[in-house]
């Protein structure tokens, strides 16, 4: 049993993601071991997958997300220094959350207010 998600969804999510992670890392070079993390799981999503396949990769970047809006994260600091890199965060979480919304894996959902 698959789920819908449009391989559009996938490239948007793919794509964002590549786009933040390469302007995060301009930022903040030290990061790139977590940012290879990511990225493999990121690249695992693919839209003939089944739920329960795409429950792991998405909860790590789902929880990721969530980090960048909280205060305290580690992340913090480097989201609030770069407004470009914000808004790259934002786009990401958008289309994280697109396809979120067609699995019901429990997954962290991006709040909505970090989103606008």
């Amino acid at each position: 049993n698959t789920v819908n998600l449009t391989i559009n969804m996938v490239e948007d999510l793919q794509g964002n993601f590549d786009e933040f992670k390469n302007f995060l890392l301009q930022e903040c070079p030290e990061l790139e071991t977590r940012m290879k993390e990511l990225d493999g799981e990121v690249y695992t999503v693919e839209e003939d997958k089944k739920p329960e396949e795409l429950k792991r990769p998405l909860k790590k970047l789902g929880n990721f997300l969530k980090s960048l809006g909280e205060g305290d994260s580690e992340y913090a600091p480097i989201i609030k220094k770069t407004e470009n890199l914000l808004g790259k965060a934002k786009k990401l979480g958008k289309a994280y959350n697109e396809i979120t919304k067609l699995l019901p894996l429990g997954l962290p959902k991006v709040p909505e207010f970090l989103l606008e």
